[in-house]
């Protein structure tokens, strides 16, 4: 690449083939080195490497292009939240697994009379009925809105024994919008 070096929040264009992987971490062992492998089984738990497992990493091997483009002055800030929760199959009460995260809003808003707007969607992968914690009807995550960004909460639940897995995945867009006027 050429130019400046890349710094955080700078926006770039990568080109290249996009391939699923197993999930990886790299993790201390008890001697105190970085281990892949350790990784790897922590983030799976000792479950294989199912094909159809969301927690699969969606990457670009090898990138051919990495370029930095000017920023283009967001409105809009988009993210993705994901969360499985899968029982072992001797857990007679099944696995609970949550989050919680706040997402930042796009840079400043243009003037005073203007709030946080956040829309959800939540993807087709999810398990409604595992939803544990969420929205008041369980059919997507509880939003608390601030000022200048939105915190997400959800919780699911997997059936014991290995049963049904918990599943969560929705995509959260942030922007501004006209607010009372003050």
């Amino acid at each position: 690449m050429k130019g400046d070096a890349l710094k955080k929040g700078d926006y770039v264009r990568v080109c290249g083939d996009i391939v699923t992987d197993d999930p990886h971490a790299l993790v201390a062992d008890n001697d105190g080195t970085k281990d892949w492998n350790a990784g790897h089984q922590q983030v799976m738990k000792g479950q294989d490497s199912d094909q159809d497992d969301p927690a699969r990493w969606t990457e670009i091997h090898p990138p051919d292009l990495i370029e930095k483009l000017p920023d283009p002055g967001r409105t809009v800030a988009i993210y993705g939240v994901a969360l499985v929760a899968r029982a072992t199959g001797l857990d007679v009460s099944g696995k609970d697994e949550s989050v919680t995260v706040t997402l930042p809003a796009p840079a400043g808003p243009p003037h005073l009379n203007i709030q946080v707007k956040v829309r959800e969607f939540v993807g087709p992968e999810t398990n409604l009925a595992s939803i544990s914690e969420g929205n008041p009807t369980k059919t997507g995550a509880q939003i608390s809105v601030g000022s200048d960004s939105a915190t997400v909460h959800v919780a699911v639940h997997g059936a014991p024994f290995g049963g049904l897995r918990g599943q969560f995945k929705a995509v959260y867009l942030l922007s501004w919008e006209d607010g009372p006027k003050k």
